[in-house]
């Protein structure tokens, strides 16, 4: 009698230390798999989420360039008032293998590059849908959420038209499109062109002629390693040089 409550007494234990050890697993948080991204504009990671102290800087990426998503955390902060935000941060690791954080806001699932003018831009994931706009050779289309055939994106302008860069955000457009680049060599060439376009925007403000010399003469470097590269947007630099009247040529 004795020997059957000690065996019924060990079977509960063994069941009790089953259902735990069952519970703990279902506990366990599953390791997220983010995988890569791209940024969609220059900005420091940090060595922690939730801060812009210098002191806290690890290392800049570059707009277009890729990352590789470890984790996605939610920050807490208080402002001055009293008030309680939560944002949403990635850690990352570069291509140079230092990890840190930025805001998820910051980063997109992919990139592509206009290499025509004239594709449609629509305001739905549909043909029928209303068109928002066209695509302009030289943007940076972000995407946000891909359906079907369509990519839902946000797309930045690299060349000056009319004296400014033309934006179109959350449209949806179609990635396999002839116009289309999935090349991620190109997104040097349009760093530049944007760097040169903004340049000569300032300069057009500018009010001091000395200012003015040196804007274009930074606008003139950019458009240089344009040329240089000799890729497929060779002929856009070549265009505003001269343009603006610039000399990108020895």
């Amino acid at each position: 009698m004795k020997i059957g409550k000690k065996l019924s007494s060990v079977i509960l234990m063994l069941a009790i230390l089953f259902l735990a050890a069952c519970k703990k697993q279902e506990e366990a948080p599953t390791a997220q798999i983010i995988g890569t991204k791209y940024s969609g504009w220059d900005q420091w990671i940090y060595k922690k989420p939730g801060t812009t102290e210098k002191s806290e800087q690890l290392t800049i990426v570059y707009g277009n360039e890729e990352v590789t998503g470890l984790e996605i955390v939610n920050h807490e902060s208080t402002d001055s008032k009293g008030v309680k935000t939560t944002a949403e941060y990635i850690k990352v690791r570069t291509v140079d293998g230092k990890e840190g954080y930025a805001a998820l806001k910051n980063f997109f699932d992919a990139v592509l590059f206009v290499i025509a003018d004239g594709a449609q831009a629509f305001a739905k994931n549909s043909l029928t849908s209303p068109s928002k706009g066209k695509l302009e050779r030289g943007m940076s289309c972000f995407e946000l959420e891909a359906s079907g055939d369509f990519s839902k994106v946000r797309c930045y302008a690299a060349i000056i038209k009319g004296g400014k860069l033309n934006n179109l955000y959350d449209v949806w457009i179609q990635p396999d499109s002839p116009s289309i680049s999935k090349d991620p060599l190109l997104g040097d060439s349009i760093r530049n062109l944007k760097t040169a376009s903004n340049k000569l925007i300032e300069a057009e403000k500018a009010t001091d002629p000395a200012k003015q010399e040196e804007l274009k003469t930074a606008a003139a470097k950019a458009l240089k390693a344009v040329a240089e590269k000799g890729d497929a947007y060779l002929e856009d630099a070549n265009t505003l040089a001269s343009e603006y009247g610039l000399t990108i040529t020895e």
